[in-house]
């Protein structure tokens, strides 16, 4: 009979837990759906704010060099930042980034986690080797 009754309390326990979580949103590989997405040549550039519902979101990016060359340690030529928007002011900390030094690969995902709410990024693409970037933010 306690054998059971602990069967009993642990089921209910899981469902209550299960029940609980029923407000967050995860994604999973095909469900993806296209938040935003930013385009450019070069330049620092500071784009508008959007905003991520779900607990898990991603940053796909793609950059197009015109020629390759050298890693460079101390200046990238591709630089992305990820800020939380405030209301009425921009943000001095950010929290995730993406960094780009002129190697083989040229592109790439980065996975947000447990972070939801409203965002802006600071693109640095001020290499003059640098033929063109996309990122698309997607949760």
């Amino acid at each position: 009979m306690g054998e059971r009754k602990g069967t009993i309390i642990t089921v209910l326990i899981s469902l209550f837990l299960l029940g609980s979580m029923s407000g967050i949103v995860f994604a999973s590989s095909g469900n993806w759906v296209e938040v935003t997405r930013f385009t450019g040549e070069g330049g620092i550039i500071t784009t508008e704010s959007f905003t991520c519902d779900h607990v898990e979101w991603r940053i796909r990016w793609e950059i197009e060099p015109r020629s390759k060359y050298l890693e460079s340690r101390f200046f990238p030529p591709f630089g992305v930042y990820i800020y939380p928007h405030k209301e009425g002011f921009l943000s001095s900390a950010w929290f995730e980034s993406i960094i780009w030094r002129g190697t083989e690969e040229t592109n790439g995902t980065l996975y947000i986690h447990d972070k939801n709410g409203t965002f802006y990024m600071e693109i640095l693409a001020q290499d003059v080797n640098l033929e063109s970037y996309t990122i698309i933010v997607e949760q």
